[in-house]
């Protein structure tokens, strides 16, 4: 039997005759983690992990308790119902519960992002995968370090309501740093297949960014153009999620969108958004999130213009609007927010990286960021972070030697309004909350204008 249809049955074993007193929601993820990790061109820790997680809530009037088990048997799941009616009894009404899913709403038509190859795969294919990368980095006399891991999962929804929802995916990521004394390279690759995740392709990339960092020079801070990869990207858009895209710092005034919905926040060529069902092959899917809400596509940003916010049923409640299916997933919750985008697309434009390259006179090439905090002010979505792994001089068009890290501060809406050029090809990037739901981002490669670099960093 699939996973997710495994998975679905338990759920609705435990759900079958249960006496327990309320509404009665089940949320599991189980799954298959496997992991290889990697430094100085060595494997140093390898192994596979089954990991089961399911959250029993339980509604006793307006009043809603939550408890959560590791095991899937019938025993363990009615005990952890019994657990969560428990706490609900004592606990005080809740104004915004919404109900949980009853199914009338059809989940929107996904593609599935499942193969059947990565699923199969062990630590011994990993090793396979990294020897062919090691032959890459050797023969460019650099050390690699990084991560290569599988994900297959599935997550299914049972109410007593009447939803019964369930899908599975998969996912393969490899990060690869390829360093030398003085330099050191970053690339990786992510997808929803082993084939997405070409170790020599990504060996030579993280090479070729070591080798030209070599003997790097010192630079001071100030205004230079910049050209980000995916990854750079992909970072300020995750801090710029935390803190803006969901449906209470809109409410609470904290986001950088509030009484801005509707205005111009950013050059017209900018579009962001979340969307599930993205049908680009870049995408990992999902119909639904762990409330069991059917995903809706949500514009954050459209052709510069601010839109909408994600929510759960909780916050769209207390907004009076419906639901777009983004709660956080299990097991990756913020701490602060009960719901968060999960599935962000920036836009592509019509540029090669050669068009990018050929614009800039004199700027920096950034590979990926480091320490970011993208929380200093939110309501202008202001950051600061490090550059790390190939911080490259870009000079009449080419990339001509390295740089040593810099600082940078910026306000990301108002530098996305200085955008440059934005290009075809986008990548996929997997993020904190990946490992239990799939998604991830996807995004292009960036030149931004005038961005402000504030200070050396030795990180």
């Amino acid at each position: 039997m699939r996973r997710d249809e495994a998975l679905l049955a338990r759920l609705d074993e435990a759900l079958a005759g249960c006496d327990a007193e309320g509404e009665i929601e089940l949320s599991a993820f189980a799954g298959r983690i496997g992991s290889t990790r990697f430094a100085d061109s060595q494997v140093t820790q390898s192994g596979e992990v089954e990991e089961v997680l399911v959250q029993a809530r339980v509604a006793v009037g307006g009043r809603v308790g939550s408890a959560r088990v590791g095991a899937l048997d019938r025993a363990a799941l009615r005990g952890a119902i019994a657990q969560a009616g428990e706490i609900a009894r004592v606990l005080p009404n809740d104004p915004d519960f919404a109900g949980f899913d009853d199914g009338t709403v059809s989940t929107p038509p996904c593609v599935e992002t499942w193969d059947e190859a990565t699923a199969a795969s062990r630590a011994g294919d990993r090793a396979t995968v990294l020897a062919r990368a090691f032959a890459v980095t050797d023969g460019a006399r650099l050390s690699a370090a990084g991560i290569a891991a599988v994900v297959d999962g599935a997550q299914a929804v049972a109410t007593r309501a009447g939803a019964r929802r369930a899908y599975r995916f998969t996912t393969c990521k490899l990060d690869l740093i390829a360093a030398s004394d003085t330099a050191s390279g970053y690339a990786a690759a992510y997808g929803a297949s082993a084939g997405a995740c070409d170790p020599i392709e990504v060996a030579r990339t993280a090479c070729d960014r070591a080798l030209a960092g070599s003997d790097p020079i010192d630079l001071a801070p100030g205004v230079y153009d910049v050209i980000l990869e995916p990854k750079a990207v992909a970072e300020a858009l995750e801090w710029l999620a935390v803190g803006s895209l969901t449906a209470r710092p809109l409410a609470d005034g904290s986001s950088v969108f509030a009484g801005r919905i509707g205005q111009r926040v950013t050059s017209d060529r900018i579009s962001l958004y979340d969307d599930a069902c993205d049908p680009d092959p870049a995408s990992i899917r999902a119909p639904f999130d762990a409330e069991g809400t059917p995903k809706r596509r949500v514009d954050f940003i459209a052709h510069g213009v601010a839109g909408g916010v994600v929510n759960d049923r909780a916050a769209a409640r207390r907004s009076g609007v419906a639901p777009t299916g983004h709660a956080v997933p299990l097991g990756d919750e913020l701490g602060w927010d009960t719901c968060s985008p999960q599935h962000l697309h920036l836009a592509p434009g019509e540029d090669r990286v050669e068009d990018l390259l050929a614009r800039v006179e004199r700027g920096l090439w950034v590979t990926r960021f480091h320490y970011v905090n993208g929380l200093l002010d939110t309501r202008r979505a202001l950051m600061t972070g490090m550059t790390r792994d190939g911080l490259l001089l870009i000079e009449n068009g080419r990339i001509t030697r390295g740089v040593r890290n810099l600082r940078w501060t910026e306000p990301l809406l108002e530098a996305l309004g200085r955008e440059g050029g934005i290009t075809r090809q986008r990548r996929a990037v997997a993020a904190w909350w990946s490992t239990t739901s799939g998604g991830g981002l996807v995004c292009p490669t960036l030149l931004l204008r005038d961005f402000h670099f504030t200070g050396a960093s030795r990180g």
